[in-house]
């Protein structure tokens, strides 16, 4: 009687839960959690690497169009190609980004920029102007600086400054999984809370985790990477677009000044803002005024300076503002998100 009793004292004993299994139990919540991260970011690789191979071929293809792939001795030469078509004479030299030429888009300050200058005969100033948008045809890509008269009677000069976007390399260092807890840590008890069962989940999980964590640990190198790269795109594009813009509106107000017969002396790109100077006062600005579309009108500002002999026109290149406006507001939510996290900081 008495063993029968012992027997049934074991073995109830023996079915309540161990501290093995106590301690296994939180083992595979721990493990669980890697292995959900493990799920979902392997399910998310094969969408990011695809869209990391978009916005690579996006870039390389918008490089390879505008000529931003070409060396600098390759732009030179073929700028040089061009001049010679157009009658012109070409030399290579470098300006200061901050100088009132801003090649490289809105916001870029120090350092030099290489500049070609051109040296051609014309007619006038308009077809001046009609050559060197022949002489600046894309590609490859550069951004026109000045276009004004030259030391010689009938003889013009076009500065074009290179066109550049940054593409700096990117070395991205996959982020591991969290660690796996080991159950093999945990040291075995006699009882039958279902230890052996457990062990074996883990070691289920465990290989599971194992063969997500290259896709998982991917995830991680191609997520900035791919930003990285629609990045770069999307710079080249706004500075494609900037470009388009400062030329229309300089053709626009050349095109509105030959009609209304007021002559040019020159022309200019200062922080992607159109200058044009006419020859003339306030009655010849109304003669070009008059010629031009309405939108351009309403962006016109005269410039100080302006006088009886010669008027200024600033015009504002509107993708160049709106990039501005965005820098701007992004630069103001980093400094509030500073501010923010050093009031957190600073918090009792």
């Amino acid at each position: 009687m008495k063993r029968l009793v012992f027997v049934a004292a074991l073995l109830t004993f023996a079915c309540d839960e161990t501290d093995e299994c106590r301690r296994l139990d939180r083992i595979q919540e721990e493990n669980d959690k890697v292995l959900d991260q493990a799920r979902r970011r392997a399910k998310q690789a094969d969408v990011t690497e695809k869209r990391l191979s978009e916005m690579k071929a996006k870039a390389d293809e918008a490089f390879e169009e505008y000529g931003l792939n070409l060396s600098e001795k390759e732009v030179t030469k073929a700028l040089e190609a061009r001049a010679k078509d157009h009658g012109a004479t070409v030399e290579r030299g470098t300006r200061e980004i901050d100088s009132g030429i801003n090649p490289g888009g809105p916001g870029g300050g120090g350092g030099t920029q290489t500049m070609w200058t051109f040296t051609y005969p014309s007619k006038s100033m308009y077809d001046a102007w009609r050559t060197a948008e022949k002489i600046m045809a894309v590609p490859p890509f550069v951004r026109f600086a000045s276009l004004r008269n030259g030391r010689k009677r009938g003889t013009y000069l076009l500065e074009a400054v290179r066109g550049t976007v940054d593409r700096a390399p990117m070395k991205v260092e996959p982020t591991p999984l969290p660690k796996l807890r080991d159950p093999a840590d945990v040291p075995s008890q006699f009882g039958f809370c279902g230890a052996a069962e457990k062990r074996q989940a883990l070691a289920a999980l465990a290989k599971e985790v194992e063969e997500l964590t290259p896709q998982a640990e991917a995830l991680t190198v191609n997520l900035p990477l791919a930003a990285s790269w629609e990045g770069l795109w999307k710079r080249t594009i706004v500075i494609r677009d900037i470009e388009d813009e400062s030329r229309r509106i300089t053709r626009e107000v050349f095109e509105s000044a030959e009609r209304g017969k007021v002559p040019l002396k020159a022309a200019g790109i200062e922080n992607d803002i159109v200058i044009v100077e006419l020859v003339g006062g306030k009655k010849e600005r109304g003669r070009v005024e008059r010629e031009l579309p309405k939108a351009l009108v309403e962006q016109l500002q005269t410039l100080d300076g302006s006088g009886q002999k010669i008027e200024r026109l600033m015009i504002v290149n509107r993708h160049a503002e709106k990039k501005h406006e965005a820098e701007q507001k992004l630069m103001k939510a980093i400094e509030l998100k500073k501010r923010l996290e050093e009031q957190k900081k600073n918090q009792p």
